[in-house]
Parts: C-alpha cells; structure tokens; sequence
C-alpha cells in the first residue's frame, strides 16, 4: 500500500536547525521540493546550483538544473554546489560524476568534496573525500521534507612565482 504525505514547497529548506517547508519562491537558502528523483504534476525536477565563474576575476554563476545536467567550469579556484529538497516515502539514491581536467607539473591540484543529507526527522548524514575524477552515490532516506548538498573545489597551484594554472570541473548529477 502507498504511503502518503503533505505536499511541501514549492521551495523549502531543512538543516542546521532551520526548517521552511512551504516556501512559494526560491529565496534565499530555499531549494526546489522534489518528489525523490521525481517531478509533480505542476513542477520539474530541479536543483539550484553555484559554481565559480570562468576564468580569472569572474564572479560565481547560479541557476537551476535537472537530473542529468552537467556543469563545467574552468579557473584556477574550481567550485560547483548543488541543493535541493526532496519528499520520499521510501529512500533513493542521488549519484554525481565528477572530473577535473589534468594539470600539468610542476602544477599540483587540490580537490576535495562534501555530500550530506539533512531531514525534518534528524536523519541523513555526510561524506566526502577527494580525488581529480570520481562517482559519488549518496542514499536519501524516506523524509516528509529532506534536503541533499554537495560541494566539490579544487584549487591549482605551481611554486612562486608562477602564475597559477586553471583546471576544469566537469559535474554530473544523476
């Protein structure tokens, strides 16, 4: 038999001690409420994302993404962020790829990344590691309203007084 739920959102948010489930536009810090890795009837899949801008000086660039969406960008300081809400009566995964583009020595890049999942219930968790390519598969737990974050940065460096060298970031979310 199916469970049921309230319909949160269009827009919430859900960690750190804040919860706003029925937000009617994405404000600040309020995230698309998704029905898992599904849409509503009135409403698409979506995540909103940031990520650096490319090239030296830019500023970041945000905008919303669905299931599939790749996101690149290329600088020296490499960074994307996904969030999004999410209603679920049974746990789902959320996988995301990522890559960045090689660089050369004696250019060393750093990277690391952070997944976590936060519920009106207290449950979720995080994870997160570092590499320069990867696929990072992350449970969502059945939640009345859930939130899922990612961070990935990577940072080019070459010893002084070089100049530093850019890489790009490849992200997909799945």
């Amino acid at each position: 038999m199916a469970s049921l739920i309230l319909r949160c959102g269009p827009y919430g948010h859900v960690g750190n001690g804040d919860t706003r489930p029925f937000q009617s536009s994405g404000a600040s810090g309020a995230y698309p409420v998704n029905c898992a890795k599904s849409g509503w009837p009135s409403q698409s899949w979506a995540a909103i994302f940031v990520r650096s801008g490319n090239g030296p000086g830019s500023i970041p660039v945000s905008g919303s993404c669905g299931l599939g969406a790749t996101l690149t960008t290329t600088r020296a300081s490499a960074f994307v962020i996904l969030n999004f809400c999410y209603q679920a009566t049974s746990a789902f995964n959320i996988s995301i790829q990522y890559s960045f583009t090689s660089v050369t020595p004696p250019a060393t890049l750093s990277t690391s990344y952070i997944a976590e999942v936060f519920t009106l219930e207290g449950g979720g968790g995080s994870s997160g590691g570092s590499g320069t390519s990867g696929s990072i598969s992350t449970s969502c737990p059945a939640s009345l309203l859930g939130r899922f974050r990612f961070r990935i940065d990577g940072i080019t460096s070459l010893p002084p007084p070089s100049p530093r060298r850019e890489t790009t970031l490849s992200v997909t979310i799945s």
